[in-house]
């Protein structure tokens, strides 16, 4: 009786095994209805990063470099699709470029979901991927910025915009006007800014860093860590010096250019840190000094920055006089012209195959 027990003991084991090698990750799980499929097209390009100082989000465009495809019901994760360069992914970028056919769904997959260009940690829930918190220090890359988006599943198929989640503020130059002749740019910070967001895109005015009249903080400090550069602030050793009273970046076709987390939310600000003023007329003036850029003007005042658009200050807007400096930060902010677009991330919208 012993030894009869043991065989049929044996045999159930034996069929665990093989029912454990059918759900293998190298197949597509079985759904009662095959009838019911996805097809997502994805294209994708791949532009080189570059730091702060940086050419234009026109000249190097926001790309989807990796990333995490979810199926949902709209609060549960049906079925994740990893997509990077590595064999280990499910859809390599290659595999993706021409399209590809995602097969076999449950009937209960009601949402698509893509994550672009962040690490995310494993969830049961939609609402879990969407909460996962990004620091501002993650997004200083212009070619590599988180991108969400998400879209209801119609008649077998979906179309998935996905966005980024940070908006763009490009400063090309800056000129002395007036009685100013000459002057060196010690540090450009941005200010009122917010420190994180969630991968979804929501920003919370508790991670809203607050403004300071104080010259010690507009300097590698406390309020900006050597971290946050250049994500959130440029800061020159030695001083770049003005050229015919007109201060740009070291590469001629460079602006000073800074990604944030926005989300119709609030107006970030431009503290520009200066020194070694020169002007006529017996005018002096002690180190350091400071222009405070409070606001932006299409043709109105600005009241909020939306992600997905760029805020370029271009050649010749960023004029200043000494009426404009201060020896205190945000202490006589002005507003400056600004061209708002709408950023022309490479990342195409995901489309179906049908």
């Amino acid at each position: 009786m012993k030894k009869n027990f043991n065989c049929f003991t044996l045999a159930i084991v034996a069929l665990l095994i093989v029912g454990f090698a059918s759900c293998s990750n190298d197949d597509e799980p079985a759904v009662d209805n095959p009838a019911e499929t996805i097809s997502v097209f994805l294209k994708i390009s791949n532009v080189p990063s570059t730091r702060a100082e940086v050419p234009t989000q026109t000249a190097e465009p926001v790309v989807f470099n990796s990333g995490h495809l979810y199926f949902t019901d709209g609060t549960n994760i049906i079925r994740y699709y990893s997509i990077g360069a590595d064999e280990g992914a499910d859809f390599t970028v290659a595999d993706l470029t021409g399209g590809k056919n995602i097969t076999n769904l449950p009937s209960t997959v009601t949402h698509a979901h893509v994550v672009g260009n962040t690490a995310v940690d494993p969830a049961t829930t939609i609402s879990g991927v969407k909460a996962q918190v990004l620091q501002v220090e993650s997004q200083g890359t212009i070619s590599n910025v988180n991108l969400y988006g998400e879209s209801t599943i119609a008649t077998n198929a979906v179309t998935v915009k996905i966005s980024p989640t940070v908006a763009r503020i490009e400063l090309t130059d800056m000129t002395a006007t007036g009685r100013i002749t000459g002057f060196e740019v010690e540090g450009i910070f941005i200010d009122n800014y917010f420190s994180q967001a969630v991968i979804g895109g929501s920003v919370d005015n508790a991670n809203l860093v607050p403004i300071s009249t104080t010259a010690a903080d507009y300097m590698v400090s406390t309020k900006y860590p050597a971290a946050l550069n250049p994500s959130i602030y440029d800061w020159y050793a030695p001083a770049l010096t003005a050229v015919s009273q007109v201060a740009k970046p070291s590469v001629a076709t460079n602006v000073w250019g800074y990604n944030v987390f926005a989300n119709n939310s609030a107006v970030p600000r431009i503290v520009i840190r200066l020194k070694d003023i020169v002007a006529t007329g017996g005018l002096s003036f002690t180190n350091p000094q400071f222009i405070t850029i409070k606001g932006f003007n299409d043709g109105a005042i600005l009241s909020a920055i939306q992600s997905g658009h760029v805020y370029t200050i271009a050649a010749g807007d960023l004029e200043f006089d000494e009426t404009n400096l201060t020896p205190k930060p945000n202490d006589i902010p002005v507003s400056v012209n600004v061209t708002v677009t709408v950023a022309s991330w490479v990342v195409v919208p995901v489309t179906p195959i049908l």
